[in-house]
């Protein structure tokens, strides 16, 4: 008897409502078991950097119990592990993340999250931390919070010309600030 029948006859208290259950139940649901040699593991073990790339190799899901399943093969064959980088995948590993040109996302070729886009211009220089509207970069001695405006109202044109930084309050009064760009509110705005 497997486990998810004795859960599901503790569940149901009665063993005819769990097998009564369990015959709804489709195939699919059922636990899918690996068979995998030793040399598979072996094999992945040696090509991999981790738990996780060690089950995916043999074409085993990394999840649940396969984890175990691997951790028991390994204890149980000895093999080595000392060029698993940890935990996370580049735990104790120099990994370079190269940022892509910030010009690709000024050119359009490449969509960024205005937000991301908004500190990266500021981080990068191409942009000085102020609102270009007051003119201010503190506000109450604290750094002004900035938001990046999109000047024709399309937040997908990240084109230089098309982009500049205000305090929420100069924002506020753009017209393009959030709900006052959609197309419906101009278009109620216009008949009035």
């Amino acid at each position: 008897m497997n486990g998810k029948r004795k859960r599901l006859r503790r569940r149901f208290k009665t063993t005819v409502e769990a097998e009564a259950f369990l015959a709804q139940t489709s195939e699919p649901n059922r636990i899918r078991r690996y068979k995998i040699r030793d040399e598979q593991y072996r094999e992945a073990v040696r090509q991999s950097v981790s738990i996780a790339g060690a089950l995916k190799l043999p074409g085993v899901v990394p999840e649940g119990g396969n984890y175990r399943v691997l951790r028991r093969a390994i204890d149980r064959l000895g093999l080595d592990t000392s060029h698993f980088a940890g935990q996370s995948w580049a735990k104790g590993k120099r990994v370079s993340h190269r940022l892509r040109p910030i010009e690709d996302f000024l050119s359009n070729t490449y969509p960024i999250q205005s937000d991301r886009l908004r500190r990266r211009l500021i981080n990068e220089g191409v942009f000085e931390r102020r609102c270009s509207g007051c003119e201010l970069d503190s506000w109450m001695s604290q750094p002004i919070p900035l938001e990046l405006d999109h000047i024709d109202g399309n937040h997908q044109n990240n084109a230089l010309q098309n982009l500049r930084l205000l305090c929420p309050n100069c924002h506020a009064l753009t017209p393009n600030f959030r709900g006052k760009n959609k197309s419906c509110a101009s278009a109620l705005d216009s008949t009035a």
